[in-house]
């Protein structure tokens, strides 16, 4: 087995060490403001025309600056998926990028793919 491929076997099935809990926490923070600000738009809060005979305005109010999730996911995906590239160059003083990319690839193709299936049906 070449020394690539066993670099890609060994990033995918090792658990990194070093991760920023608090970040990923904000993260995930992140992505549950974004499903309840969409839900509230496929609910059709903010489809209704005046907010004083509306008993729910509320909703539109609370989440109103829920979009910004989107900014702080995104954000805190490209340091903290970023990162582990640097760290690989900082170890190895080399980027194997097609480990990187593997690795990556298996963590976000079956929940991309479970969604398209679940989607269709």
């Amino acid at each position: 087995m070449s020394s690539i491929s066993e670099k890609v076997v060994k990033e995918i099935f090792q658990q990194d060490k070093s991760n920023f809990l608090a970040l990923d926490g904000l993260r995930a923070f992140a992505v549950c403001a974004i499903v309840f600000f969409h839900c509230t738009l496929f609910m059709g809060f903010y489809n209704r025309t005046g907010t004083e005979d509306n008993p729910d305005a509320w909703v539109m109010s609370f989440s109103n600056g829920f979009w910004t999730g989107v900014d702080i996911f995104f954000v805190l995906s490209g340091f903290l998926i970023g990162r582990t590239l640097i760290q690989d160059l900082h170890a190895n003083n080399k980027l194997y990028y097609a480990a990187f990319l593997a690795k990556r690839s298996f963590r976000i193709f079956p929940a991309y793919y479970l969604v398209i299936t679940v989607s269709l049906f």
